[in-house]
C-alpha cells in the first residue's frame, strides 16, 4: 500500500484503531504500540483495500495484531505493586554481588542467565530468539552456570540460582 493512502487512513481511523486496540487490551502503552504496529503493517504489505471496508479490515488487523501481543507476553507474570516487597539492603549487596558476577562471564553465557531467570523465558523461547537450538541453549545455561558457581561460590550460588 502507498505510503499517502497509509497516511490518509492513519488520520482517518488512528482514533477508531486505537480504542478497539484498547478495549482489547486494557493497557494505554500497549494500545499505543498496536496502532504504530497496524499501520506499519499496511505500510510493509500491498493490500487494497475498498472504501466502503476500510474500518472493517482495519478492525480485523487491530484485533490480530492485540491476540499477537497477548498471545506473546502470556508467559510473563504481572505483580500488582501492593504485593511487591520492598527490599533491605542486604538484598541489594546480593544482587550486586551476582550482577558483578554475572558481567565477568561471556556475553554468550550472560544473556541465556538474563533470559532465563530475569526475564522469564523458557529455553525454547531463547532458542527461537538466539537463533539456537534448545540444546545449543542448554548447553549455554550448563556452562554459564558452572562460570558462576565458580564466580560466586557454591553456597551463594545455590541460593541465588536454585
Amino acid at each position: 500500500m502507498e505510503r499517502m493512502e497509509v497516511l490518509r487512513l492513519y488520520d482517518h481511523h488512528s482514533d477508531e484503531v486505537y480504542r478497539l486496540a484498547y478495549s482489547y487490551l486494557m493497557n494505554r502503552h500497549d494500545a499505543q504500540d498496536i496502532v504504530q504496529e497496524v499501520f506499519l503493517r499496511l505500510l510493509e504489505k500491498n493490500h487494497s483495500i475498498k472504501t466502503e471496508s476500510e474500518d472493517a479490515f482495519l478492525a480485523r488487523i487491530t484485533i490480530n495484531c492485540c491476540k499477537d501481543l497477548l498471545r506473546k507476553n502470556k508467559h510473563r507474570q504481572y505483580i500488582p505493586l501492593d504485593n511487591v516487597d520492598i527490599p533491605s539492603k542486604t538484598d541489594f549487596q546480593d544482587q550486586e554481588e551476582i550482577m558483578h558476577a554475572l558481567m565477568k562471564i561471556a556475553p554468550q553465557y550472560r544473556i541465556v542467565i538474563y533470559l532465563y531467570y530475569y526475564v522469564g523465558y523458557r529455553p525454547s523461547e531463547m532458542a527461537k530468539i538466539l537463533k539456537l537450538t534448545e540444546s545449543g541453549v542448554s548447553m549455554r545455561m550448563t556452562r554459564a552456570r558452572r562460570q558462576l558457581k565458580l564466580l560466586l561460590g557454591e553456597e551463594a550460588f545455590n541460593e541465588s540460582f536454585l
